[in-house]
């Protein structure tokens, strides 16, 4: 019986898991616009994470309270209901909305997988234990991979920097790194693609991406030579308008990529104390959980889940 309350559980909270992250992203929609672009990364993945924990977090406790007896039956009327229909259309309705986004992500993934022989990814350097490899499969530069990362370049973009110009970029580079950023991403791309029915959650990740070179382009501003630093970017941006479709699924798009100059070249703002953003944000994520949290306050509620459980 534990086995098969699992399996609906598993459907249950995958249903509560829509409807909170469908608040979450509503939440971080609204607070985007109103956070400084260099604290937006950081938001949004505390959002999207936070939800997701607390969200898989009311699934084991209602697992765990109804098959320790915590939570129980309180009336025969639910236990009649929820072995018929209804449990069955729960069951039903979550499992094959999850199957549908499992599909959805796998095609993703294999659309996002850089094609084999994609540049000649030649090693050149080793900067601060990253192999640097060109790669003429994007247009500049890019850390690619979690486990083992790499820098690669494309060759001909980075035989028009100066050797101060490349270690301005290899900088920038770095301070993704010391962000985990390849990481949060990749977490971001999993979280969203376990909901990808959702369409409002697809496009999460790449806001990420756009956010943390607006968190990076801040840090690099305020620690290197603000002026080398902005006509670098400007460089980037032109070689990149001028480049064809990329292949490595890191890169920037066009529109981004100007919007993130356009970012860089305004007046250094007053900032918003991160820890006031950090807060917003967790703010955010709770208030996404309320209403499947609001199954555990009433007895009633707290019957359906017995009894849909088979308890």
């Amino acid at each position: 019986m534990a086995i098969w309350a699992l399996i609906r559980v598993i459907s249950l909270g995958y249903l509560l898991g829509l409807i909170t992250l469908t608040l979450a992203s509503l939440g971080w929609r609204w607070l985007r616009p109103r956070m400084a672009p260099a604290l937006r990364a950081d938001a949004g993945f505390t959002i999207l994470t936070c939800a997701f924990v607390l969200n898989t977090a009311l699934a084991v406790y209602i697992y765990i309270g109804v098959v320790n007896a915590q939570i129980a039956m309180t009336t025969i009327y639910f236990h009649r209901l929820m072995s018929g229909g209804w449990g069955l259309a729960i069951l039903l309705t979550g499992g094959t909305l999850l199957a549908v986004s499992l599909y959805l992500m796998w095609r993703n993934w294999r659309h996002g997988l850089v094609p084999r022989g994609a540049g000649s990814r030649r090693r050149s350097q080793v900067y601060h234990g990253l192999p640097v490899r060109e790669n003429s499969a994007l247009p500049t530069i890019s850390l690619v991979g979690v486990w083992r990362p790499e820098l690669w370049v494309n060759p001909a973009y980075w035989g028009q920097l100066s050797a101060a110009q490349r270690e301005l970029a290899l900088q920038h580079e770095g301070v993704h790194r010391r962000r985990h950023d390849n990481l949060r991403r990749l977490i971001l791309r999993f979280i969203t693609g376990l909901y990808a029915v959702l369409p409002w959650l697809r496009g999460w990740a790449d806001d990420y991406a756009i956010d943390a070179e607006y968190a990076v382009d801040d840090a690099c501003r305020r620690r290197l030579d603000r002026e080398q630093y902005i006509t670098l970017v400007a460089r980037a941006t032109e070689y990149t308008l001028s480049w064809e479709a990329p292949v490595v699924a890191s890169q920037l798009s066009y529109s981004a990529q100007a919007q993130r100059l356009e970012v860089l070249l305004r007046p250094s703002e007053q900032r918003t104390p991160r820890g006031l953003a950090l807060a917003a944000s967790f703010g955010v994520a709770l208030v996404s959980i309320a209403p499947a949290a609001l199954l555990l306050l009433n007895p009633i509620s707290r019957c359906l889940c017995a009894c849909y459980l088979g308890y």
